[in-house]
């Protein structure tokens, strides 16, 4: 077999295999990671041939307030990073940042939709007249069954949320009454 066949043969059986272990990676961040578990509101969204897509609010994380901001300005698109507590059985976000939090410091890592600051034409950063930011995690929309019942009455809803060393979260689990949902 010439030289040439086997280097292809060897890089084309490397990719497969850098492939094949993408998913494995994935599940052991998601296996070793920090859950928390956090408060969600769900709002029905669409409902396609797969099933309903239901985005989820998550309480004190989808809008930063002023009181966890402070004076930072922050630019759609950019990341933040927002530090969690746990009050309860739950977590709750007790600041937010451009940079990444100090070592031991529980934080979900987002994404600025709506910020509180545009750059100018000079680049500059000019301030807006809001004291929030909606931030997303990319946790927000969930598939169910088509024809899943929503309970009537639902009750308080989390969301199971395994943090990643490098803060990105994935969904894990919906709890509604802490019965896991759906």
């Amino acid at each position: 077999m010439p030289l040439l066949p086997k280097k292809l043969l060897v890089v084309v059986l490397l990719q497969l295999v850098i492939l094949a272990s993408l998913p494995l990676y994935k599940s052991l961040n998601v296996a070793v990671g920090t859950d928390v578990l956090l408060e969600v509101t769900p709002v029905i969204s669409h409902s396609t041939a797969e099933g309903t897509t239901v985005v989820l609010v998550y309480g004190g994380l989808t809008q930063l307030t002023s009181d966890l901001i402070g004076q930072k300005v922050f630019v759609a698109g950019e990341p933040v990073f927002v530090a969690l507590r746990q009050v309860g059985v739950g977590w709750v976000p007790s600041g937010a940042s451009s940079n990444k939090p100090p070592q031991g410091t529980t934080y979900i890592r987002g994404v600025v939709a709506e910020g509180n600051a545009v750059i100018t034409a000079d680049g500059t950063r000019a301030r807006l007249n809001t004291n929030r930011l909606v931030v997303r995690y990319g946790i927000e929309d969930y598939v169910v069954a088509e024809g899943t019942v929503f309970p009537s009455g639902m009750g308080a809803m989390r969301a199971q949320v395994a943090l990643e060393e490098g803060g990105e979260g994935v969904l894990k689990q919906l709890f509604v009454d802490d019965q896991p949902w759906p």
